[in-house]
């Protein structure tokens, strides 16, 4: 499920449109930023390019790399592969159209938002 949705979420809860609250169930899901493994690429090497290695050390840098001597243990999971998540299948069919909808909603306006600090940002603001 989307991450975006939490934002709709207050405490296990969903207003709709009709102002009737839903308590959403939580269920476990494999872990987005993981997938599942319970580690991750260590973010201390993104965006190190091969220039910042010696060359003659690139080639172990390599081999350790691949085959996970940096990784971490995931910040999302703590290691145990899943996270817990709403279960908005429990709702009606309408009312998780309904949440669906505020969704993408939120996520157009967000969208708007970032194209108009872009703009400014272009401009000197």
């Amino acid at each position: 499920m989307d991450n975006d949705i939490a934002y709709l979420i207050i405490d296990g809860s969903w207003q709709s449109e009709d102002t009737t609250e839903y308590k959403l169930p939580k269920k476990w899901v494999v872990c987005p930023t993981c997938k599942g493994e319970g580690n991750i690429g260590n973010p201390a090497f993104n965006g190190m390019t091969a220039d910042e290695i010696h060359p003659d050390d690139r080639d172990e840098f390599y081999k350790n790399y691949y085959s996970g001597v940096y990784d971490v243990t995931c910040p999302q999971c703590d290691g145990r592969t899943t996270v817990q998540d709403y279960d908005i299948s429990r709702l009606e069919t309408k009312h998780r159209e309904e949440l669906e909808q505020q969704l993408s909603k939120m996520k157009m306006l967000e969208a708007e938002e970032q194209s108009w600090a872009r703009a400014e940002q272009r401009m000197g603001c």
